[in-house]
């Protein structure tokens, strides 16, 4: 039964550590541009560094509808090419102590001979998560 336990938890553990990939500035800025080309605004929101105060005042609805309008056309894009192959992070220049930076993307499509598209985000730490900052 000991044995059993000890497995369970061990193959726990290992899920744990191979899902998470934590939340460092790279993995945030990738995951926000692969939602931007898949169409996925509520999930792009998320990573969104919102102010407390942008419920109330509305700003929240105002991004939530440019990037409404920018994921559409990032996901047409990339059913015109496709579909995404691979987004992948060519470099980061992250500044820890201020809590900010900026991630080179690099998004391939699948239809062969279709263009590369880089993009570039912000990132700045809010609390103890990093969020895209735009």
């Amino acid at each position: 039964m000991k044995l059993v336990k000890f497995v369970a938890i061990a193959l726990l553990g290992i899920a744990l550590i191979a899902c998470g990939g934590g939340n460092k500035p790279e993995n945030v800025a990738k995951k926000f541009i692969e939602y931007g080309y898949k169409g996925d605004v509520d999930n792009m929101i998320k990573l969104i560094n919102m102010p407390e105060n942008a419920k109330k005042d509305g700003t929240q609805e105002i991004v939530s509808g440019k990037l409404k309008q920018a994921a559409i056309k990032s996901k047409e894009e990339s059913d015109r090419k496709g579909g995404l192959k691979e987004v992948v992070v060519e470099s980061s220049q992250i500044d820890e102590p201020n809590g900010t930076g900026r991630v080179k993307i690099v998004v391939h499509f699948k239809n062969d001979g279709s263009k590369s598209q880089t993009e570039n985000v912000r990132v700045i730490r809010s609390g103890k998560e990093w969020k895209v900052n735009l």
